[in-house]
């Protein structure tokens, strides 16, 4: 089995503020993955995450800036608490433009647990061609997360993620864009990757998560074999 893309919530606003909330509740299930990405231009500021009623607190990742222009932080909360409506917010601690929230919403196979597997902190450059960091994953029940950024407004194509299309692409304005790969198999050095029309500044970050099945509990082999085998004994001996 595999994690299954539910859903996202995004919004967007560009005049200056601390708080930005996502327009519209995800249906979060216990345990489920969520990976957040959150966007902000002109102050260098803590940034975090959280739903609005309380709970879901997000482990948020390195802030990282280009140029001292534009920011963006990674953040996620391995195994969620139940909330049919949750309403997640981003909070600067001081006033900043151009705020985008990206949150999307995985599930597990019941009873596995998610870790994450790896995360290398964001990129920055200043070209068409957006990469992040290089990562190597462990898991065979994966999910790849991708968050990038650039300074203008630009049209993003080519989301991929070690060198493979993405599997979903969420996209709250011009200048942000964010894209997730599910695996079934591992990857030495990958990137997220997308192309920009616009030739300027950009930040990306990524991220992969691991499923993992937890042991004990089902039946064993020798226990289904040591089953039948008394079973034939009742047969054999007329007690069935």
């Amino acid at each position: 089995m595999a994690f299954t893309f539910i859903a996202s919530a995004t919004h967007t606003i560009n005049a200056s503020g601390t708080i930005i909330d996502c327009s519209s509740p995800l249906n979060v299930a216990a345990g489920d993955l969520l990976v957040a990405w959150f966007r902000f231009e002109n102050v260098t500021t803590t940034a975090t995450i959280a739903d609005t009623v309380g709970g879901n607190v997000f482990t948020m990742d390195t802030l990282q800036s280009n140029g001292a222009d534009f920011f963006s932080r990674l953040g996620y909360v391995l195994s969620a608490t139940e909330n049919a409506t949750s309403t997640f917010r981003g909070t600067l601690a001081v006033a900043g433009y151009s705020r985008r929230i990206v949150v999307m919403q995985f599930r597990p196979d019941a009873g596995d647990t998610v870790t994450l597997d790896n995360s290398t902190g964001p990129a920055t450059g200043s070209s068409t061609a957006i990469a992040s960091t290089a990562i190597t994953t462990t898991g065979t029940d994966e999910v790849v997360f991708c968050g990038a950024s650039t300074y203008s407004t630009a049209t993003y194509s080519v989301q991929s993620i070690n060198s493979v299309a993405a599997d979903g692409i969420v996209s709250p304005a011009g200048d942000a864009n964010t894209w997730y790969r599910i695996l079934s198999s591992t990857f030495t050095n990958g990137t997220g990757t997308a192309t920009s029309s616009v030739n300027g500044k950009w930040i990306c970050n990524i991220a992969a998560f691991k499923s993992t099945a937890s042991g004990g509990g089902g039946v064993t082999y020798p226990q289904l074999e040591r089953g039948m085998r008394g079973i034939e004994r009742g047969v054999y001996s007329g007690g069935l």
